[in-house]
């Protein structure tokens, strides 16, 4: 019988599935490394290991907030496969402090998938299904509102998706989300944008002799600096950081990296860092010559001049530069500030955070309206007090929270004085019928 009807779509707006690409079909070989950064770190730290990793592939990608992603596959017969060029990126991230996740895969997505999770490594497109099945959704870092209706669904893992029918995949959650998918199995090509990266710029002084005196190597280091400065005001430039080599006869040169808070131009606080460091700096051999090399320049940008103020700085730079010789000291994870945490406990109220010099807390701008009232000594344990003897303000500031993670508290507080003039911060505990001292103002 001849076809009297065309079907017709009830629906003609709705989104319709891409065919399934071919089973045969891959896109060109490739060898794609993701190296997840820890959150906590700075944005410049990302693109300044961009710049590094320059020198094993031309092909890199940034994922945001904190992915960075190589196609190495043209650089494995130069260094000699896989494993070695791994082990530079790791002994790199290690001089430089950096916490980090790496992960190897044919594809982008499914590297930037399994560095999210773990560090796991995945050499060929037939076992590339089975390792992602049981990665959890979050990886994916799709938009909230589509992992929310996924886990309302009842999906918890990549497993979960793939069980599920293109059409109605399309459908419910978005035809980007199945190409994504896609191009995570290898099924569809993933091209991705090259970041563009500065030249690098280098300095090179010969020693007379070969050498371990610090004080030589501070006098070749300053003059290195006075160059550097000289060539950057030129260019009207500052940089983001800087390495030393330290050249050994018939050895591979020991190498120092310095990471700043903020790009600088300034001799002298480069130069503070590097006696820091120097100090304590093990060298496996006498040194014979000195390299200085910074692959991070960025145009120059200079603070407004203050009108009308003579002999009186801003003093932000000298905020950085004493927050960088500390951590010089004691490690970039020893020194971190206090920021505000969206939390009615007084002891849950604050967080340790980087110091990065760009951040914004995303808190600060949520002030309790008592925070004006409350000391900034906090007692870490609460002591049991007397209050006869104490003068209590009117009050109370009552503190009921905290039952969602089983910690709640449920308390009155009160500003207190001692015959000692001793401003106090108190509270009654409602559960325990106790009387605590928790805080001391200033």
């Amino acid at each position: 019988m001849p076809q009297l009807f065309k079907t017709l779509s009830l629906f003609p707006g709705e989104p319709k599935a891409p065919a399934k690409p071919s089973a045969v079909t891959r896109q060109p070989t490739q060898t794609w490394i993701a190296i997840c950064l820890d959150a906590a770190l700075p944005n410049t730290s990302l693109k300044s290991l961009a710049i590094w990793a320059r020198t094993l592939t031309p092909a890199i990608s940034i994922v945001e907030p904190n992915v960075l992603l190589l196609e190495v596959h043209g650089s494995l017969k130069l260094f000699g496969g896989i494993e070695k060029i791994k082990h530079a990126l790791k002994t790199h991230l290690a001089r430089r402090h950096f916490a980090a996740e790496l992960s190897v895969a044919p594809t982008a997505n499914a590297a930037v998938w399994l560095s999210r999770q773990t560090s796991i490594d995945v050499f060929d497109y037939q076992s590339l299904t089975s390792r992602l099945r049981s990665l959890p959704l979050h990886v994916t870092q799709w938009p909230e509102a589509v992992l929310i209706r996924l886990s309302e669904m009842g999906l918890k893992s990549v497993g979960d998706l793939l069980r599920l029918p293109r059409d109605g995949f399309a459908k419910r959650i978005g035809t980007h989300c199945l190409r994504d998918l896609d191009r995570a199995l290898g099924k569809e090509f993933d091209s991705r944008p090259v970041i563009k990266l500065p030249e690098t710029l280098s300095w090179v002084i010969d020693l007379p002799q070969e050498t371990n005196n610090i004080n030589l190597l501070l006098e070749a280091a300053e003059i290195l600096l006075d160059r550097m400065m000289s060539d950057l005001r030129k260019q009207q430039k500052q940089m983001g950081n800087f390495e030393f080599y330290f050249s050994h006869l018939h050895r591979e040169p020991s190498i120092e990296s310095f990471e700043l808070l903020e790009p600088s131009y300034q001799k002298q606080r480069l130069f503070d860092l590097f006696s820091v460091r120097i100090e304590r700096l093990y060298l496996p051999a006498p040194v014979i010559a000195l390299e200085l090399k910074t692959d991070d320049v960025r145009d120059l940008h200079l603070d407004p001049p203050e009108m009308f103020v003579q002999g009186v700085k801003s003093g932000r730079g000298m905020d950085i530069a004493m927050l960088e010789r500390l951590q010089e000291r004691f490690s970039p994870k020893s020194i971190y500030r206090m920021d505000l945490a969206a939390d009615h406990r007084p002891e849950c109220a604050w967080l340790p955070c980087s110091n990065g010099a760009n951040e914004h807390s995303k808190c600060s701008e949520q002030v309790s309206q008592w925070a004006g009232e409350r000391p900034l000594w906090l007692l870490q344990v609460p002591l049991r007090c007397d209050v006869q003897a104490l003068h209590m303000e009117p009050g109370p500031e009552r503190i009921e929270s905290g039952w969602w993670d089983l910690n709640g508290i449920n308390r009155d507080y009160y500003v207190a004085y001692r015959p000692s003039g001793e401003k106090l911060w108190v509270y009654f505990d409602s559960v325990g019928k106790q009387w605590y001292l928790h805080g001391i103002f200033g």
